[in-house]
């Protein structure tokens, strides 16, 4: 029986999940939780009188959230290095979202501030993958 797609033995052959496409699953679920909260910031700023200096932080904070999720479900599905394999969904959300923002803001430079974001992005996928692969 294959059990959250982690690797098992069953009639004496080995099942394994194929990691690239659980890795793009998780991307996927990283992408659209992101896509939800960011809904969610819109609608919360239309209702309520919220200042709008808060957007940028309020979308870093869904950021963190969206890696550490789909790095807690990557690390959940493969049977080693799940700090790898999370920090690599960060690291990609990320480069994903510095590409989206070159090709719709082709004045927006790439400096120290996109290696910070990189950074950031890949520390919490780890931290989500390490929490995945031991819960």
């Amino acid at each position: 029986m294959n059990k959250k797609g982690r690797s098992s033995v069953q009639n004496g052959m080995l099942l394994t999940s194929s990691e690239p496409l659980v890795l793009c699953k998780g991307l996927l679920v990283t992408l659209f939780l992101s896509f939800l909260l960011l809904l969610f910031n819109t609608m919360l700023f239309f209702f309520f009188p919220l200042s709008e200096i808060f957007v940028p932080y309020f979308i870093f904070g869904f950021t963190l959230v969206s890696i550490l999720v789909g790095s807690v479900y990557i690390g959940k599905r493969v049977q080693k290095k799940g700090w790898l394999k999370g920090g690599m969904i960060g690291f990609t959300y990320v480069l994903i979202l510095i590409i989206l923002g070159i090709s719709l803001l082709p004045d927006l430079g790439l400096g120290l501030n996109t290696l910070t974001k990189l950074f950031i992005g890949f520390s919490f996928g780890t931290i989500g993958g390490v929490l995945g692969i031991n819960s």
